[in-house]
């Protein structure tokens, strides 16, 4: 225990917030004792946890006749942890219910769409072709969500599952509720912290605490696109 609370602090990036705290005891200057302030709240699991709060929709997997499935992105031709999550949650579903899944994404780079690429994973692990509908234009969760209801008010659906992460369920469902008229569950397929950590622990400096951050701030600003979008 001493040594895991020892070793957050000078590796990345507690690190970072020993050098600035070092750097305010020998200095006195007050900025590096915000930085490390700063750097600490940001990598604080406790405080992370806290946060993600705000992204949380309340969770529901009633009925529903369509599983969709919005793209977390991919470098190339290979699938971000995302997306895959977001897929491996998906199949486990479709083998519990056998509802149609809908694959969500567009081309950013490489020579297949991201919904392509997610159709290949969901054949390989062994969902019938015929189950999958692919809609391969979107670029953003605003497009997704306009995309792919189109495809639902073509099929007759008024109820559906999306499937996604945790900090991207709340600006998914906004972007749906704006296009959908049916019913909307929505399930997560991951969590950014571990929920079971030991209280202590969530109070040191962590790479996950940051990553998780990142991951929030990515949705506030897609957030403030969803809802100036009618303004330009």
């Amino acid at each position: 225990m001493i040594y895991k609370i020892i070793a957050s602090f000078i590796e990345i990036p507690g690190i970072f917030f020993t050098i600035f705290l070092l750097l305010f005891i020998l200095k006195k200057r007050k900025h590096y004792l915000f930085l490390a302030v700063v750097i600490y709240i940001l990598s604080c699991e406790f405080v992370a946890s806290s946060a993600l709060k705000f992204f949380d929709v309340k969770e529901c997997s009633g009925d529903f006749e369509v599983i969709v499935v919005p793209g977390g992105g991919k470098s190339g031709n290979l699938l971000s942890q995302a997306s895959y999550s977001r897929l491996m949650k998906a199949y486990m579903v479709w083998k519990e219910s056998r509802r149609k899944i809908v694959v969500s994404g567009g081309k950013s780079d490489g020579e297949e769409t991201e919904a392509e690429l997610m159709k290949n994973y969901l054949v390989g692990m062994g969902v019938p072709d015929s189950e999958i509908i692919v809609e391969n234009e979107s670029k953003n969760t605003l497009e997704n969500a306009k995309n792919v209801s189109r495809i639902l008010k073509r099929m007759g659906i008024k109820s559906i599952l999306i499937v996604t992460s945790y900090t991207h369920m709340k600006r998914c469902y906004v972007a749906f509720r704006r296009f959908f008229d049916g019913q909307i569950h929505v399930i997560e397929s991951d969590y950014p912290l571990d929920p079971d950590k030991p209280i202590i622990y969530k109070f040191l400096p962590s790479m996950s605490a940051l990553i998780a951050f990142a991951s929030m701030f990515h949705e506030v600003l897609g957030m403030v696109f969803i809802f100036s979008e009618p303004f330009f």
